[in-house]
């Protein structure tokens, strides 16, 4: 167990101190106010002082709670794929937080965040079971439901892992078993800074050979959490807006028009 993540930063009889990171250039600054509104009735009340970053180009339409952090607004896919590069260029602001979660803007919680957010020991991360894979059959299962087996949850839930072996984003056919959603993840700060500086580094390597992921930030998420396993959440925290999945609602994500959001500006 490594020193990073052997136990919670914050010290015994102390709040932690969490740190929601968002980025949000263009036109996705419209979401932030529902967002950062949401986060601080929902996102561990009374249990955690929290504080919000965001990441942007458009500072005076951020809330005056949040802390701007100027970056320069890029076009799909490069507004996702760089959100890594963000957080190690400012990971300076991030030095009194124990804690750091990265959210995608175009979201909203709902509900309060239950107990077991916060990692404690392994690798210090934390990740969201996509809501696309998390219950989706195996042909093998397929079969068994035809013919009246019961198939249990867990099992046919290998999600779309980057395969071109030239990207370093990229996933063998024998690696993988639980598939994360980018939208939110996050972990001790130390642990997430490490991911982030390793992530940003693996991704400008393979946009000097005019590669990128299949799933752009993602994949390279899912990529590390193979060699870094994380505390896994289900998804009830990244739970799309229209969908009915057997779980609560925590963190939706929002149904939106995307290609009126990433058309040029």
């Amino acid at each position: 167990m490594s020193a990073l993540s052997s136990a919670p930063p914050a010290s015994p009889g102390t709040v932690p101190r969490v740190g929601l990171i968002v980025v949000a250039t263009a036109r996705y600054t419209r979401f932030v106010p529902d967002l950062l509104a949401s986060a601080r009735r929902h996102l561990l009340p009374g249990a955690a002082d929290v504080r919000f970053f965001v990441c942007t180009d458009r500072p005076a339409e951020i809330p005056p709670e949040a802390v701007p952090l100027p970056v320069e607004h890029r076009p799909w896919p490069y507004a996702t794929l760089l959100r890594y590069h963000h957080v190690v260029r400012h990971a300076a602001a991030f030095t009194d937080c124990d804690y750091l979660f990265q959210c995608d803007a175009d979201m909203r919680f709902v509900a309060d965040t239950e107990g077991g957010l916060l990692p404690v020991g392994g690798s210090g991360l934390v990740g969201v079971e996509h809501p696309g894979f998390c219950w989706k059959p195996s042909r093998w299962d397929r079969l068994r439901q035809r013919l009246g087996f019961e198939v249990r949850r867990g099992r046919g839930r290998r999600g779309s892992y980057e395969t071109d072996p030239r990207s370093l984003a990229c996933v063998a056919k024998h690696e993988g078993e639980v598939y994360y959603a980018g939208g939110f993840a996050g972990g001790t700060r130390d642990a997430y800074l490490a991911l982030a500086r390793t992530l940003a580094e693996r991704i400008d390597r393979d946009l000097a050979r005019e590669i990128i992921a299949v799933w752009h930030d993602e994949s390279h998420l899912n990529r590390y959490f193979i060699d870094h396993p994380p505390h896994r959440l289900d998804p009830r925290y990244c739970y799309p807006e229209s969908w009915q999945l057997p779980y609560p609602r925590i963190l939706l994500a929002l149904d939106k028009e995307h290609s009126a959001l990433r058309a040029p500006l």
